[in-house]
């Protein structure tokens, strides 16, 4: 589903598929959730949205920041990617580069990532049979790196 709105004058888009997609916009956008945030995002700030699910906070955060300004949006879970990557596209935010993995004490580890919803998580030295699993890379928030530059 694709549901259109609008955040600070300019008309949005969003791709809307799982239940959980559903409960990030509706926590984002209509409960309005991070006002804390949102009051200090500014023209020309560089953004770094650290689990950023399927987009929802990236979306808003791009359009705070302008086109001077760079939204970083890290998200680790390959089903949440294709939706992030899907909205993104579609309101066309060229200041949006995703990272696709988890953010870790170190760059360059193997993790698995265990998908459960909104409730996904990345758990060392476990064994988690229950959940689905996916391997991903990890980096840090090491400010050199070239996705931050």
């Amino acid at each position: 589903m694709i549901f259109t709105f609008k955040f600070d004058n300019k008309k949005l888009r969003i791709y809307l598929e799982r239940h959980s997609d559903f409960s990030a916009f509706y926590q984002v956008f209509i409960e309005k959730s991070y006002p804390h945030l949102v009051s200090r995002i500014g023209e020309g700030n560089t953004i770094i949205d650290a689990g950023a699910n399927i987009g929802v906070f990236s979306m808003m955060a791009s359009i705070l920041v302008g086109k001077t300004g760079k939204v970083i949006s890290i998200e680790p879970d390959p089903e949440n990617i294709n939706i992030l990557q899907k909205n993104i596209q579609l309101n066309q935010l060229d200041n949006v580069v995703i990272v696709p993995k988890a953010l870790y004490s170190e760059s360059g580890k193997i993790l698995k990532f265990y998908q459960d919803g909104v409730m996904s998580k990345i758990i060392i030295n476990t064994l988690q049979n229950e959940y689905k699993s996916t391997e991903v890379d990890t980096i840090t928030l090491n400010l050199n790196s070239p996705f931050f530059t």
